[in-house]
């Protein structure tokens, strides 16, 4: 009677654990973030930079006997941080 009992019970664990590994993959994928930001249309890719990045980048070229490399460099280390304001290479 005990041995019967514990082959059951042995029978019902295999069973619910194949049912899990069965079923494992049908659930959905957690992810960190649910909604895509919201994207602005305002029929162009980027905002242009304003007039005194323009005018900062032209100063630092012309003081500075450095590529456009080290000009966006030298700007971004200048400006990243207080006005929040990068340029690229380009």
């Amino acid at each position: 009677m005990m041995l019967t009992t514990l082959l059951l019970l042995l029978l019902l664990f295999l069973f619910i654990a194949l049912l899990y590994l069965r079923f494992k993959h049908f659930q959905k994928a957690k992810t960190y973030y649910s909604r895509k930001p919201a994207k602005l249309n305002h029929g162009y890719k980027n905002a242009p930079k304003p007039p005194w990045v323009v005018k900062e980048v032209i100063k630092l070229k012309a003081l500075s006997n450095e590529g456009c490399r080290s000009v966006s460099h030298m700007f971004n280390r200048r400006f990243s941080d207080t006005r929040n304001m990068t340029v690229s290479k380009t």
